[in-house]
């Protein structure tokens, strides 16, 4: 028993130089520091169940830095990702009556545009098409209407002498101002609802009409069309094997021949 004293002591010692290694502080890494998420724009909902908040951090793979947004139950604490992707989601900001969140992204054409999502559930659709970036947003008190701050768009000729010249900078002059402006949201959102019935209507006219040509197809000679003509379509990648094999059997080519007959 007291062999096995000094053992034990030993050993204890042992873990205690070890654990006070681990728990000594250490400079962080330029890698740390890049992978570190920071969380900001908390935004509280007006009936006070949710928050909105975005959360930032270095992805190695674009080489460049993400914000995404996210959304905390105040009750529960529960947390889900609302927004995902390659390009940055930032400035969230609560619709009047709780119903809409809308935020900046650069998504689409790298430039920031205020789009909306329903914090329930949905995809995000973009409200503005401003032809340059927006820095900030605000609701109305009656959530009718979004102000936002965006600077002016360029001028044709300055466009044209960057084509030519390249890029540079003129002192004093051609100065972009930063100016305020307002869109109707209401109006928006049945621009964007009309965008997707048409975009719709359109595809189900293509798909009716796809459908009339392979009728037509099959109803053989009477539409006019030609076996020559189909085996074209079908070489072409136009018309499938089952429609073109299809309509050689209606239109009298290619029937198979009772076993005995001649060829």
């Amino acid at each position: 028993m007291t062999k096995r004293i000094p053992a034990l002591l030993s050993l204890f010692i042992l873990i205690l130089l070890v654990s006070s290694v681990h728990a000594q502080p250490r400079v962080p890494t330029l890698d740390d520091l890049l992978t570190l998420k920071s969380v900001g724009g908390t935004q509280i909902s007006p009936d006070g169940k949710w928050v909105a908040y975005t959360v930032g951090y270095g992805d190695f793979k674009q080489d460049a830095f993400i914000t995404q947004i996210w959304l905390a139950d105040s009750g529960s604490g529960k947390t889900i990702q609302l927004t995902r992707g390659d390009k940055s989601s930032t400035n969230p900001h609560w619709s009047p009556d709780g119903r809409w969140l809308a935020f900046l992204s650069n998504r689409i054409e790298d430039k920031n545009q205020i789009f909306l999502i329903d914090p329930t559930g949905g995809e995000a659709q973009q409200l503005t098409k401003s032809e340059t970036a927006i820095s900030n947003f605000a609701w109305s008190e009656d959530g009718k209407s979004i102000a936002y701050t965006a600077t002016e768009p360029t001028a044709q000729p300055q466009k044209d002498r960057k084509d030519y010249y390249g890029d540079y900078d003129v002192v004093r002059e051609g100065y972009s101002y930063v100016h305020l402006w307002t869109i109707d949201v209401a109006d928006a959102v049945k621009s964007l609802t009309a965008a997707d019935s048409n975009a719709a209507s359109a595809d189900e006219k293509n798909a009716k009409a796809e459908a009339v040509k392979y009728n037509a197809i099959l109803d053989g000679l009477e539409s006019g069309v030609t076996p020559a003509d189909v085996h074209a379509a079908h070489q072409g990648g136009e018309i499938p094997e089952p429609i073109a094999r299809g309509f050689r059997l209606k239109s009298g080519k290619d029937k198979p021949k009772p076993q005995g007959a001649s060829k």
